[in-house]
């Protein structure tokens, strides 16, 4: 009897340490990450100085400009001395206007402005115009109404990763001695912004 007691505790102890290996299971898997560096940067608004009267100094290189602020406030005039370049403003531009959207939430961005001068010109006219200092506020975001710093840069996405910002410059007449004044039109130029993380 003694030894059939033996056999049946031996035989316990074997199944349970068989159960126990039984449960071991093995799988391979996978680790992903999806990265998305782009983001959409659209231009909003045109940047326009609006309706002017404007001169040019045909004999000197005398210049006159009109300032149109980055944040929507009124542009002002630096009259030249001699009065020979003149601008009258007889209807206020605005900045232009940019947003951008599907970038990082809660992220800061920089924003690089032209660093020198464009030329707005009219065809057929001979005087034409510059554009100079380039500047931003920033207008959404955690940091909205904040003039942009390029220094530390301060262009922040908001939790949808979203962000806009306002860009305002100089207009200055011509300082080459035009040989000719301003006609009327539509005097055009192009710059570049640009925007990365």
């Amino acid at each position: 009897m003694k030894q059939l007691k033996k056999i049946y505790l031996i035989a316990g102890v074997t199944t349970i340490l068989t159960g126990n290996a039984l449960a071991v299971e093995t799988l391979n898997s996978n680790a992903t990450v999806t990265v998305n560096n782009a983001f959409t940067l659209a231009e909003s608004a045109e940047m326009t100085f609006g309706t002017i009267r404007a001169s040019a100094d045909t004999t000197n290189n005398v210049t006159a400009s009109l300032t149109l602020p980055a944040d929507g406030s009124a542009g002002t005039v630096t009259a030249a001395t001699p009065a020979a370049s003149n601008i009258v403003v007889i209807t206020g531009g605005t900045p232009a206007s940019f947003a951008i959207t599907n970038a990082a939430p809660f992220t800061t961005l920089t924003l690089t402005l032209p660093s020198s001068a464009i030329d707005l010109v009219t065809p057929g006219g001979d005087a034409q115009f510059t554009v100079d200092s380039f500047n931003a506020v920033v207008s959404s975001g955690p940091n909205d109404g904040d003039a942009y710093n390029s220094g530390t840069p301060n262009l922040r996405t908001d939790a949808s990763g979203a962000v806009s910002f306002d860009v305002g410059a100089t207009l200055i007449t011509d300082a080459t001695t035009p040989g000719s004044n301003y006609e009327d039109g539509t005097y055009t130029g192009s710059y570049t912004v640009q925007v990365d993380y």
